[in-house]
Order: structure tokens, then C-alpha cells, then sequence
């Protein structure tokens, strides 16, 4: 029998700001069926992020534990979790440059070398303008486009 996606057990989680401590998320316990499609709703600092960033480690729960098809997230090895579950937030930053050198910041951190990055990142070589609209041409979607 296949495990839950995600498994929320009793996480709880808090931020300092201005010498204050807000505990955004309080015992919050929930699944997701493998498969399922899920909607967070609620207002803006309710813990929606915060959710999703405990799911690939991104942050980790002040208290309870968040595991992945049955796996808890800590005991995951970083990179294997990170290509199970990817996060994409509603207004990514850019850096300053082209797509390829977004691509290519976080193995210019960490002074590695990726041959053909646009590729790994399932993109043709072709990246256009078209009608005021990047397009990117994705492996699985011709048109993907941002804007």
C-alpha cells in the first residue's frame, strides 16, 4: 500500500521579529494522499509557506515532525528530498541577469559545474520573446511562459 505524500504531525513553528515571537503554526496535524490535488488557503502570514517549506526542508518544525511517502524530512538525504518535492512560490525572486544566470546561481555558490543547465532544467537552448511574453520551451510543455 502506497504511504501518504505528506504526513504533518503535530508541527508547530515560530519567527522572532522586532524582539517578538510569533508562533504562526500550533500542533498542526494533516496528510496528503498520494496523487491528491491540495489547496492552503488563508490570509498572509498564516503558515501557507511556512507549510510547504518544512516539506523540502527549507525550514525545519520548532516541534512534530513532517515526513515525505513515510520518510520524516530530516532523515532524507537534501538533494534526493528536494527532487521529490519542489516548491514554486507565487512571486520568485529574480536576480539581476537572464534566466541562465538564475539557473546557474546556486552552483556559482557552491563553485560547481553544471554542463548544459538549460537542459537539466528540462529547457531548450531556445529562450524568446514573444507578443511581450518570455516563452520558454520546456521538454514536456512547448510553451511555458512567465508574465
Amino acid at each position: 500500500m502506497e504511504s501518504n505524500a505528506v504526513e504533518l504531525r503535530r508541527i508547530s513553528k515560530s519567527f522572532s521579529a522586532n524582539g517578538k515571537v510569533e508562533k504562526v503554526l500550533n500542533q498542526i496535524n494533516g496528510t496528503v494522499q498520494t496523487g491528491a490535488i491540495l489547496n492552503i488557503l488563508g490570509p498572509s502570514g498564516s503558515g501557507k509557506s511556512t507549510i510547504l517549506s518544512m516539506c523540502n526542508l527549507l525550514l525545519a518544525p520548532d516541534e512534530g515532525e513532517v515526513y515525505i511517502h513515510g520518510k520524516e524530512v530530516r532523515k532524507w538525504n537534501i538533494p534526493e528530498l528536494r527532487q521529490k518535492v519542489g516548491i514554486a512560490f507565487q512571486s520568485a525572486p529574480m536576480i539581476p541577469g537572464t534566466v541562465l544566470d538564475n539557473l546557474m546561481l546556486p552552483a556559482n555558490i557552491h563553485q560547481m559545474t553544471i554542463h548544459h543547465p538549460l537542459r537539466q532544467a528540462l529547457l531548450c537552448p531556445t529562450i524568446f520573446w514573444r507578443r511581450k511574453k518570455l516563452v520558454l520551451c520546456a521538454r514536456n510543455h512547448p510553451e511555458v511562459g512567465t508574465g
